[in-house]
């Protein structure tokens, strides 16, 4: 069932279309009439509505204002547009404002029931199209296999010897450039018959192209801060191949093992959340010359094969790893880091950082980790504490005491300095919290003084208020119900009834001058809010 808002600053045409809409087979079960953009608003951020049936010329706010605001507010909410204004001006601006309609007074009630029904059918559809139409934008799966994706997996699976100019040449065949000199290749299977199991479904072939065409477009956007070149591969699978420059070389100082692993699990935990997909990442060696490039291809598939005959479950397989114990505890622990970052977003109190740290610190000691990988694992858990710190203190006093991981590396490598370690992780965790912590707190502070200062306003929107505090709109209205467990415009409402309860009580004034008083442009209006929130008429608060 569906609801209307009606905004009309005349009571009778309100209550005629109220009472034809309600009366009509269409579906509509809750009509609510409101005589100005004001009081429009209200409604709106107070209650949910599949349509808006509104006049343009009104008293305080006309249909054209009221328009610009819902739909910076609510931009899927339909807006129809009836007016006794046969001029085209209104009828072009209402239309650019993006009104489904324009009608011009006295409308007939056959058609103005053709409209509105034909549109609320149109919106309860829209939600069970939603997902395949953007998939089918998106992931045009007919393009899934193009000339440069044959051409490449001609070059790859070819088991001749590649020189040097042969393979540039391919590639500048097909204007792709990789410049390398370093290349590392990933091959990745994604397992569909899970992914069947997981949504207890069988898939059409147009179904698992679709989700092959997602997960390959999910690839290169988790690999768009890095040179790499990612395609569709024969047998179902998806290939990328990454240039490394020689100063990416320098930085990683030897150990590009551990960055492949690093962000091949950041690709398959996107991949796992975003499309509940499972499968597994060969990964090659990382070699200099683009001529090795079908090679490095053939030990993808190799690390594939080698993890299925071992019957691993370890998303990420490296063709040279030897050390297949040690990389399920790399796995467990890269979990575990994973979990350390959702853990601090829950924090309330600094006082947490010391569980906090010492509970990390135990669960490496109960992996069992061997010395070295131990070492490794410390600075991995310090540098992703100082990330988060970074990320969230910008340029907090306290976020400035924090040494860089660095400035550990030597204490990780003996257990003798672990004290240091631990106060080291409980200082950038606290450090953490706190700085989060304050951030909010200021914030939020500042957003209500700004919402204390102009609840009266009848103008007062969103944007205004997250403008104040230099947030989105969208983060703004998390951060407030997260902080306030109210959303903005409850904590409103309560601001202005709080004070309509206090000039009732305190004051002689008339219950018109209360509503101007608190924001309210109609006293009928403010009388309905009332009576909502507490139960009462302000008549009858007031006896």
């Amino acid at each position: 069932m569906a609801s209307v808002l009606i905004v009309d600053d005349e009571p009778i045409i309100c209550g005629a279309v109220s009472r034809f809409l309600l009366r009509s087979d269409i579906g509509i079960d809750r009509v609510e009439t409101a005589l100005n953009g004001f009081e429009a608003l209200d409604y709106l951020r107070l209650e949910p509505f599949d349509l808006v049936i509104t006049d343009i010329q009104m008293g305080g706010m006309n249909g054209i204002e009221l328009m610009e605001i819902i739909f910076s507010e609510h931009p899927d909410l339909p807006v129809i547009v009836i007016s006794a204004h046969e001029d085209f001006q209104y009828a072009q601006q209402a239309l650019r404002l993006g009104a489904h309609d324009y009608l011009i007074k006295p409308v007939e009630s056959e058609h103005l029931c053709q409209i509105v029904g034909s549109l609320l059918q149109r919106r309860h559809m829209q939600k069970a199209r939603e997902w395949e139409s953007t998939i089918r934008h998106k992931y045009a799966f007919e393009q899934l296999i193009t000339t440069k994706t044959v051409l490449l997996n001609e070059w790859l699976t070819d088991e001749a010897d590649w020189e040097e100019e042969e393979s540039k040449a391919v590639l500048d065949d097909l204007e792709l450039s990789l410049p390398g000199p370093y290349f590392c290749v990933w091959s990745v299977e994604i397992d569909l018959d899970v992914a069947e199991e997981i949504r207890n479904t069988r898939f059409k072939v147009k179904d698992r192209r679709l989700l092959l065409f997602a997960a390959l477009n999910l690839l290169e956007e988790s690999l768009s801060n890095w040179e790499a070149l990612s395609f569709y591969a024969q047998g179902g699978h998806l290939v990328t191949i990454f240039s490394v420059s020689e100063e990416e070389m320098r930085q990683w100082g030897g150990d590009e093992l551990r960055q492949m692993h690093l962000i091949a699990r950041t690709v398959y935990t996107n991949l796992t959340q975003y499309l509940r997909l499972k499968g597994s990442i060969g990964i090659s060696h990382t070699e200099r010359g683009i001529s090795r490039i079908p090679k490095l291809y053939r030990e993808t598939k190799e690390a594939l094969e080698s993890r299925k005959v071992a019957n691993d479950s370890l998303p990420v397989y490296y063709i040279g790893d030897i050390e297949r114990s040690a990389d399920k505890l790399m796995h467990v622990w890269q979990k575990r880091l994973e979990g350390l970052v959702k853990d601090l977003r829950q924090c309330s109190e600094p006082h947490e950082a010391e569980i906090v740290t010492d509970e990390l610190l135990a669960e490496l000691e109960k992996l069992g980790m061997p010395e070295d990988r131990r070492a490794s694992c410390l600075l991995q858990a310090a540098y992703c504490v100082y990330g988060l710190l970074d990320v969230r203190l910008d340029s907090h006093e306290e976020g400035r005491q924090v040494p860089e991981p660095q400035s550990i590396a030597s204490a990780v490598t003996t257990r003798e300095r672990l004290p240091e370690v631990r106060d080291y992780f409980r200082s950038a965790v606290e450090a953490v919290i706190r700085g989060h912590l304050q951030r909010e707190h200021s914030t939020m502070k500042r957003a209500i003084e700004y919402l204390k200062r102009h609840y009266s306003n009848k103008g007062l929107k969103l944007q205004d208020v997250a403008r104040e505090v230099h947030l989105s709109p969208n983060y703004f209205s998390y951060l407030f119900k997260k902080t306030t467990d109210k959303n903005l415009w409850d904590y409103l409402t309560e601001l202005r009834m709080e004070e309509a309860k206090k000039l009732l009580l305190g004051s002689d004034l008339k219950r018109y001058e209360i509503a101007e008083m608190i924001g309210y442009e109609a006293p009928e209006h403010f009388s309905r809010v009332f009576k909502k929130f507490y139960g009462v008429s302000p008549a009858d608060y007031r006896k």
